[in-house]
């Protein structure tokens, strides 16, 4: 034991200028994420300083793990015959125990320790805290445990360098190939949808095969010192972690489907109308020009039958076009996109606050689906034939409810689990009002996905949540200017304790010519409050639609929809394209 601690105490010695930088910046990080969540809340300032430097502050800290760890690995290095060390009775596990040790404390459980510190001291639940520890010490692992496994198959720093920047660059030629040859092989429509959850399943299993290669060639090196054993199960590794991260099937990170409870929306109810003219229809070569054009179709469908404050979206579509005579065309989970302000929909904002007069955008909600996409000569042979369209719509069902009313004060705040927003800033301005917003989140990066999220849109709480500005005693609720609402959270990723600003102005851009806005002054501000809404899923209904008479022509098409409804879950993993 007193001969392991000499070389924790040596490692520690030479390497004092490259430690006490990094506990620095460490503390640093913890620091001012304690600052972001407690500063002033009208130190705007101060904000602006919290964003920039919460970027610069992890990309330090990786330089540093760059630097600090081959040294302190070279040392003693695990290649070559002619080190010092190897002269002097230091066994092999005693050696990988003190690096192992040193490492692990200095550089892992250290920085996982005052994140988890400040977590508490920003008044995270314990419940929070416990759940999210595991993913903290993951990442910290996922960030280490690499460096020190190339570090120990390395002579000296510039070998580590070189051989690290090839790997890298190895690494992003293949993982680049992978993706074109998928995107030329299976076409742009089918390489476009996947689930953000297998996405993270992926990545999960990518980065866990990751911390488990570097693990084994540490072990490996270390007491073996077979440099060519080593970079074997290295190099496989990594081709493992390669071909998990875009061939793994299992999509194990995705919440079970269920249906709205009965009370709430019957899905019987719910039908599918699809709009009588293409909003989109073109035609393109999706695989790179060496295989046949397709012809894609697309158009509005909306979701009728939902209830007062509840929403419906399509998250995908599955349709068949059935011609007497002619095989059957369609496509498979072929996914919507919404154009417009779906967030602020006005029509679900005034059933929300049936007896005021809301001021906003009148703007509607477009929700478009390529309902068909064909080959060029299918759609040739059939563009005059009249048939009927007939398929499945995968719908998401969510409920806008009010969830607390702000004074419009500095300082007022909102708690809610380990959410916490505080009103920072609200004054009058000659376009209106300025209402600003610092709110303080937990952020898990594996956290399990419902079904419609994608790569693209995940259902964050950031998504989820909005604000209109209500004033009782005039009768009247404004919505705010939708643009202005900005999140830094894109730059915070390394972190699970977030703290972004919110900015909302108010009224509404494109506003109706004919809408009467109110002046949002002083006095009209006394007498207003911030009003929170969230979203909630409420669960997934599966609606099938029929359409006779039917044609792939714009011209002359009937609007003769008939619907009918089907639950099943089944369609989670069936109709999930596989990558």
């Amino acid at each position: 034991m007193s001969l392991l601690l000499h070389h924790i105490k040596k490692d520690a010695r030479h390497a004092r200028w490259l430690l006490g930088f990094w506990i620095v910046l460490v503390l640093a990080e913890g620091l001012l994420v304690g600052f972001g969540a407690k500063a002033a809340p009208d130190d705007q300032a101060a904000q602006a300083a919290f964003q920039i430097i919460s970027f610069v502050l992890p990309v330090l800290q990786f330089l540093l793990l760059l630097v600090m760890i081959p040294f302190l690995v070279h040392d003693e290095p695990q290649v070559g015959t002619t080190a010092f060390w190897f002269t002097r009775p230091i066994p092999r596990r005693l050696l990988l125990k003190s690096k192992t040790l040193f490492i692990l404390v200095a550089l892992v459980l250290f920085p996982i320790a005052v994140e988890l510190m400040v977590m508490l001291a920003s008044h995270v639940p314990l419940r929070d805290v416990a759940r999210v520890s595991p993913e903290i010490a993951f990442n910290s692992l996922l960030g280490v445990l690499p460096i020190f496994a190339l570090a120990a198959l390395t002579l000296n720093f510039a070998r580590f360098a070189i051989t690290g920047v090839a790997i890298y660059v190895g690494i992003s030629v293949i993982s680049v190939a992978a993706y074109l040859s998928r995107l030329f092989l299976r076409g742009v429509e089918n390489f476009m949808v996947q689930s953000f959850s297998l996405t993270m399943s992926r990545t999960i299993v990518s980065n866990l095969l990751l911390v488990i290669t570097s693990a084994l060639v540490i072990g490996i090196q270390y007491r073996s010192r077979r440099t060519s054993v080593s970079a074997a199960i290295a190099g496989l590794g990594i081709a493992l972690m390669l071909a998990c991260n875009s061939w793994w099937p299992y999509d194990f990170m995705s919440l079970p489907s269920a249906p709205p409870s009965a009370s709430a929306v019957d899905c019987d109810a719910l039908s599918v109308k699809i709009d009588n003219r293409f909003l989109n229809a073109y035609s393109s070569s999706d695989r790179g020009g060496r295989g046949e054009p397709t012809q894609r179709i697309s158009t509005a469908v909306e979701v009728e039958g939902v209830p007062a404050t509840y929403e419906a979206r399509i998250s995908s579509l599955r349709s068949r076009f059935l011609v007497a005579g002619e095989e059957p065309v369609g496509n498979t989970n072929m996914q919507s996109s919404s154009f417009g302000r779906s967030a602020w929909e006005t029509k679900r904002i005034e059933e929300l606050f049936p007896n005021l007069r809301v001021i906003g955008d009148r703007s509607s909600t477009v929700n478009t689906s390529p309902i068909l996409s064909l080959p060029m000569h299918r759609f040739m042979e059939l563009m005059t034939a009249r048939g009927t369209l007939e398929g499945e719509a995968d719908v998401i069902v969510s409920h806008l409810e009010v969830d607390h009313r702000f004074k419009l004060a500095r300082g007022d705040q909102y708690r809610e689990g380990s959410t916490e927003e505080v009103i920072s800033e609200v004054s009058a301005v000659p376009s209106g009002a300025l209402v600003g917003l610092r709110r303080t989140t937990l952020n898990r990066f594996y956290e399990r996905q419902p079904k419609g999220a994608n790569r693209f849109s995940g259902d964050s709480q950031a998504n989820d949540v909005f604000y209109v500005l209500c004033n009782t005693e005039r009768g009247e609720v404004v919505m705010p200017e939708q643009s202005f609402n900005f999140d830094f959270r894109g730059m915070q990723r390394s972190r699970h304790l977030n703290v972004v600003p919110i900015y909302l102005r108010f009224p509404a851009d494109d506003l109706p010519d004919d809408e009467v806005v109110p002046v949002l002054d002083e006095a009209w501000l006394a007498g207003a409050e911030l009003v929170r809404i969230v979203r909630k899923r409420e669960g997934e209904c599966t609606v099938s639609f029929k359409q006779d008479d039917f044609s792939l022509s714009e011209k002359d098409r009937s609007n003769t929809t008939r619907h009918k409804h089907k639950h099943d879950h089944s369609h989670d993993d069936a109709d999930e394209i596989e990558e």
